[in-house]
């Protein structure tokens, strides 16, 4: 194993001086820590100026490590028979081998780095257009978001209607004034058919929308949500074709849907208007009541009853859909 010249210290790979052709250390490489004889003068500019042994054409130049100055090279195995790099000799007082051995692998070569090319300006110009138009996406990116959620939004409310199947309905007339409801369920709100004994079509919905009509065979109604086509006329029943107009009703009716069990709570927001809806029984006679109130601590009282329509002066409309002694289902949508 070679041997540092200076403090004789085992190093795997030597570094071999430019100036005198001895091999050292990593700490006595540099010409000045090892008290190099034929250490010339430091140029005005900075480095110093020595002359660079030539490697041969047929070297294959590997870079295997970079440190400061110095690179190894590494031959190829169909140069290794040549005859190896001779180093230019050098005067010394003490007479050392300052050859490069022939069969060694690797040789050191002081060489200077190769300049890095300069930038086009076509290059610069392109980078500098790239990251002004990612400056402007960035700047706008809230606003670019917002108009891509509601076109997705719009897209999923408003389906086209002609993709929507049919759901085949048959009405049995009722054979007395009470009504004899059928229910069908689109999204969140539910529909409800009836045949009456007058020959009367009643529709309504869970957010209260009623409607009646007096059906002929292949007329269309499209109202509250839904469509309805008369597909047959009978004496004593009827058949519908009922499909959804839109696929979220409810979206498109402001209105937002709350389930409150007994004894609970639940918090809105509209437009930064903060309200608490609360559902309990009051004692002494443990009646239903549905209590709202804000951050102001303002507080309105109503008693709970199914169908009920509540116009709350503190800037909401509620509709009572269902309303049991274990929960409460209410829809509910801002008036300011």
């Amino acid at each position: 194993m070679p041997k540092c010249e200076y403090c004789e210290k085992e190093v795997d790979f030597p570094f071999q001086c430019s100036f005198c052709g001895f091999y050292f250390c990593t700490e006595h490489r540099l010409p000045e820590n090892h008290d190099c004889p034929n250490q010339p003068t430091r140029s005005p500019l900075g480095r110093w100026k020595a002359k660079l042994p030539k490697v041969p054409k047929g070297k294959v130049k590997e870079r295997i490590r970079e440190e400061g100055e110095f690179y190894f090279i590494k031959e190829s195995p169909k140069t290794r028979k040549r005859k190896a790099v001779e180093t230019p000799t050098i005067s010394s007082s003490t007479s050392k081998n300052t050859s490069v051995p022939s069969e060694g692998k690797l040789h050191f070569v002081k060489g200077e780095k190769t300049p890095k090319p300069k930038k086009s300006v076509k290059r610069i110009v392109a980078v500098s257009l790239l990251l002004i138009i990612l400056g402007v996406l960035l700047w706008y990116s809230p606003t670019i978001i917002s108009m891509f959620q509601n076109l997705l939004s719009q897209n999923s409310v408003n389906p086209d209607s002609s993709q929507l199947s049919y759901t085949k309905l048959t009405l049995i007339k009722s054979s007395s004034s009470f009504p004899n409801f059928t229910c069908l369920t689109f999204g969140e709100v539910d529909y409800f058919f009836d045949y009456s004994w007058q020959d009367f079509l009643l529709v309504s919905n869970s957010l209260l929308e009623t409607k009646s009509y007096q059906p002929t065979n292949g007329s269309v109604y499209k109202e509250i949500g839904v469509e309805m086509k008369v597909s047959e006329m009978y004496s004593n029943r009827i058949v519908l074709l009922v499909k959804p107009i839109v696929q979220d009703y409810l979206a498109q009716s402001s209105f937002k849907k709350m389930t409150i069990a007994q004894g609970q709570y639940q918090a809105i927001n509209f437009s930064g208007n903060e309200y608490t809806l609360s559902y309990l029984q009051n004692p002494p006679y443990y009646v239903n009541k549905l209590i709202v109130s804000t951050p102001l601590l303002q507080s309105r009282e109503y008693d709970a009853t199914g169908s009920q329509i509540i116009n709350c002066d503190l800037g909401l409309e509620i509709r009572v859909y269902k309303a049991t002694s274990e929960y409460i289902i209410i829809f509910v949508k801002s008036t300011f």
